[in-house]
């Protein structure tokens, strides 16, 4: 990759990154900020941060230890290489939905 296409990604990236702080702050913080002081409204946002984090990790040991228990050890193993080291655009395709959250489709199948 050139360092003309990194440097473009990197400031599309930034330009995202900006595009939803202010989505965020005109939908969510703006009309709160009428009837709730910034002090509470950033630690609603941190506790419901930390809930989700948690979440996330509880769904991924539970889907990790169910799928041990069913298939060979290596096979998770091997699926999970598969995964992490496959391209990224290919699972953003294959999995449809990947806004939603969880690994891309063909990674769920290979861990089957």
């Amino acid at each position: 990759m050139t360092s003309a296409r990194r440097g473009l990604m990197l400031i599309a990236q930034v330009a995202g990154l900006f595009a939803t702080g202010w989505i965020v702050w005109s939908v969510a913080v703006l009309p709160r900020l009428s009837y709730q002081p910034l002090a509470q409204i950033v630690r609603s946002a941190f506790l419901h941060t930390l809930f989700a984090c948690g979440a996330a990790v509880t769904i991924t040991l539970l889907l990790y230890f169910a799928i041990s228990r069913t298939i060979r050890h290596d096979t998770v193993l091997v699926a999970l290489l598969v995964c992490a080291g496959s391209d990224p655009a290919h699972r953003l395709i294959a999995s449809g939905n990947r806004g939603r959250g969880g690994v891309g489709g063909e990674c769920v199948a290979a861990a089957l």
